[in-house]
């Protein structure tokens, strides 16, 4: 899986959720596990205490946070990214920031020297990111997402969450991302999630994971 040739187009696949939805990250993990079982993707997230380590069993020693220090010091070699992606259920991942705190050394140059480099120094076809709602020029790192994908729910409450954030996109000249934007409801919730095992093989022999498939394949009709 981890391939070292070069200079491909990846397909950029941003998630966001003004609702804050409890289920982003698991649905962009699902999506990005059955994006992997065609094509080689790479999954990371710019969520606060996303929880990942935990809930995926990831015991890695490196996280975006050295990722960006290299990046941003002109240091970071292909050697050196290898040695922070880690292989989960098909697909590759960087484990998300320790301290939430780090997210806030990603904008847009950080991001778009970021991606210029997996385009440059990689085979991923595809890249799935989460993005938290609080990353500084998200609507700039958006902009360089070929796809994108609201996680929300239905209802008026939700509507209004989500109003307030696509007028956001468009009072700071941002029409382009909100043209991109997909939403999709997510009916579900994490409260039956259980640690003791593979959370991905929970969630892909639920109602959730037959919820995610279904999608994918009425996205690909």
């Amino acid at each position: 899986m981890l391939c070292r040739s070069v200079a491909t187009h990846g397909k950029v696949i941003g998630v966001v959720s003004p609702e804050c939805h409890e289920m982003q990250e698991l649905f962009s993990v699902m999506h990005a596990v059955n994006l992997g079982r065609e094509q080689k993707v790479l999954y990371f997230n710019f969520l606060e205490f996303s929880g990942f380590r935990e809930l995926f069993g990831q015991t890695g020693n490196f996280d975006f946070t050295d990722v960006v220090l290299k990046l941003r010091s002109g240091e970071l070699t292909t050697e050196y990214f290898w040695n922070c992606v880690y292989e989960m259920s098909g697909i590759s991942v960087i484990l998300p920031f320790e301290n939430p705190e780090n997210i806030r050394q990603i904008g847009r140059q950080e991001w778009e020297q970021f991606i210029d480099f997996m385009e440059q120094n990689t085979d991923f076809e595809v890249f799935v990111v989460d993005f938290g709602v609080s990353m500084p020029e998200l609507a700039d790192c958006m902009s360089r997402c070929d796809e994108l994908l609201l996680i929300g729910r239905e209802g008026y409450f939700y509507e209004c969450r989500d109003k307030h954030f696509y007028e956001w996109l468009e009072k700071t000249g941002h029409q382009a991302v909100a043209e991109k934007i997909h939403k999709v409801n997510v009916p579900y919730t994490a409260k039956n999630i259980h640690g003791g095992g593979n959370v991905i093989e929970q969630l892909q022999w639920s109602e959730f994971g037959d919820f995610v498939r279904r999608w994918k394949e009425i996205m690909d009709e």
